[in-house]
């Protein structure tokens, strides 16, 4: 099970992937809607196969520290 798995299972809401500014957007967004935030890499958000991670992340990202946003409302 992948850590996007379980955060959906304990009530995260998996949102999209960003990187730079769009990224830090987005945070800002989902923080002044009153909600708690996850960011995970790609790679832990992903089902792998075989556990074998792709190296092609990178290159597909260009370089960016790309991340998963999950959020669920704070309580």
């Amino acid at each position: 099970m992948t850590r996007g798995t379980q955060l959906l299972q304990e009530g995260w809401t998996r949102h999209f992937v960003a990187a730079g500014a769009r990224l830090a957007m987005a945070v800002e967004a989902f923080e002044e809607m009153g909600h708690e935030i996850i960011l995970l890499d790609e790679v832990d958000d992903a089902p792998q196969l075989d556990n074998v991670v792709s190296e092609n992340c990178e290159t597909c990202n260009n370089g960016q520290d790309s991340k998963v946003i999950y959020s669920r409302p704070n309580n």
